[in-house]
């Protein structure tokens, strides 16, 4: 790994590098809307249209599957991006982990800031790299398999931000179905969601084995409790009562041993705390306190399940606890749903009885799961390490893994992005499609299409602008909550 004087000097002289090649090129080179720096090119065409017109069957299905992601992805980010506001005003969600702008850092560190993430230059710019590529070129491919023409190809920036693109024939692409534009609408978003699902799938199983957990981490401490008034720091990696001492190598170990060792008992935890000389171990003493009953509060899906609940009986604790990712039961989490089946039991007529049953087999599981210790700490993490046979390797291990966590982050969060239903983005063509379809089937069932000209064009693009204010106050809401 560079120190950081090499990093910062290598990611100068790529800028100069690319500056330099603009420059060289500068004839080639246009200026197009004050900012944007385009070299078009017709190279690389040829290969584009070759791959986009063989095998047509598959380029249509995955075009399909493209379209139910991005209307799916589209929904879901947009209700995400509503829902995280009430969130990050109330401070249940901290500032610095909302999200924000991604820019490039100068260093080989990220830093996460109050709308801003900072990635490390040579992730960033190798990031940004593959999200053209599969974006663009996924666009390039359903262009290709619809019969549209490509007029070209090119790179450029946007001032100091480099960036790809691919130049349809937008009239081809207007004058086709409506099912061959929505494919090639969600086409740009569905290639950077292959690009992040590879990406988590090569950490899962082939970065991840290589890694142990070796203690817990925690970013914040509850004020009045055990680890504040003791002044703890670093992570847990040992818990002792007695004559018992339990090594903490996970949060499930943590959450086992505290149960096993109940609130209002004397105990040491050992930390490693990060000095300028290494790493330091540290003990605490301190006395357990009672965990505290979680509070259950209604969220944006509570009426809607309760709606199910009366028809679907047992949907809601479904919901809760789904077979493919079942939550283990606890004193807190039977508290949890005794409030919920109480609140439910009491807003909702129709649920009385049935809440009543549930609350009283809730009370007779509680008997069995006994209160936990409590620490006090918050935002809990294992800390992993890299397991001992790969120590040789750690450098490369650590630059590689850190490079598809990023890819994975940054094409998941820009397809994202770019599915929101609002100007110009590829989301607010989908959208836009869909409303002129709808206006034009509504317009053949009156008397119109004799008397009037076809305006349903117009009409969904004046929608969408309305949209596309609300889409974008939501996310000027969401930054100045997030820096003020």
């Amino acid at each position: 790994m560079l120190n950081p004087g090499l990093y910062t000097w290598s990611a100068v002289i790529f800028i100069i590098i690319v500056a330099l090649l603009l420059f060289r090129d500068r004839k080639n080179v246009r200026r197009e809307q004050g900012i944007f720096f385009l070299r078009r090119t017709q190279r690389g065409r040829r290969f584009l249209l070759r791959l986009g017109n063989s095998h047509p069957l598959f380029w249509k299905q995955l075009g399909n599957l493209a379209i139910l992601v991005g209307f799916v992805m589209s929904v879901w980010f947009t209700w995400m991006m509503f829902a995280q506001l009430p969130l990050i005003a109330s401070g249940a969600v901290p500032k610095e982990a909302s999200g924000g702008i991604l820019l490039p850092s100068l260093t080989d560190q990220a830093t996460l800031g109050r709308g801003f993430i900072l990635v490390p230059f040579w992730y960033w710019i190798i990031a940004l790299s593959v999200i053209l590529f599969s974006h663009e070129g996924m666009h390039a491919m359903l262009g290709v398999a619809a019969r549209v023409k490509l007029k070209s190809i090119g790179w450029g920036l946007m001032a100091v931000l480099p960036l790809g693109f691919v130049e349809p024939d937008e009239r081809q692409v207007s004058k086709r179905k409506p099912v061959e534009q929505l494919r090639f609408f969600a086409a740009g978003s569905f290639g950077n969601f292959v690009v992040a699902g590879a990406s988590l799938l090569i950490l899962m199983f082939a970065f991840n084995p290589m890694f142990a957990n070796n203690g817990v981490a925690y970013r914040a401490v509850a004020i009045g409790y055990p680890a504040e008034q003791a002044n703890m720091t670093g992570y847990i990696i040992g818990i002792s009562s007695g004559p018992n001492s339990y090594a903490i190598n996970s949060t499930d170990d943590m959450s086992n041993v505290l149960t096993l060792i109940g609130p209002n008992r004397s105990v040491v935890v050992t930390t490693i705390n990060a000095t300028a000389n290494g790493a330091e171990e540290l003990r605490f003493a301190l006395t357990t306190a009672p965990e505290p009953e979680p509070q259950f509060k209604p969220g944006a899906l509570t009426a809607f399940l309760a709606s199910l609940e009366h028809f679907i009986p047992g949907i809601i604790d479904f919901a809760e606890s789904p077979p493919w990712a079942p939550q283990p039961v606890t004193w807190a989490s039977i508290k949890y749903d005794i409030g919920m089946w109480a609140y439910l039991g009491g807003n909702y007529p129709a649920l009385e009885e049935r809440a009543l049953d549930r609350i009283n087999a809730l009370q007779a599981e509680l008997a069995l799961h006994p209160q936990r210790g409590y620490l006090g700490i918050a935002y809990v993490g294992n800390v992993q390490g890299l397991k001992p046979e790969f120590a040789a390797y750690d450098e490369s291990i650590m630059f590689f893994g850190g490079l598809f966590y990023w890819l994975f982050l940054l094409d998941f969060g820009v397809g994202a992005f770019n599915l929101l239903p609002m100007k110009p983005l590829d989301g607010e063509r989908l959208w836009r499609l869909v409303v002129q379809k709808i206006l034009q089937r509504r317009r053949k069932k009156g008397f119109r299409p004799m008397l009037h000209k076809d305006r349903s064009a117009e009409q969904a693009s004046r929608i969408m602008n309305y949209v596309s204010i609300v889409i974008l106050f939501l996310i000027l809401a969401f930054f100045a909550l997030v820096v003020m």
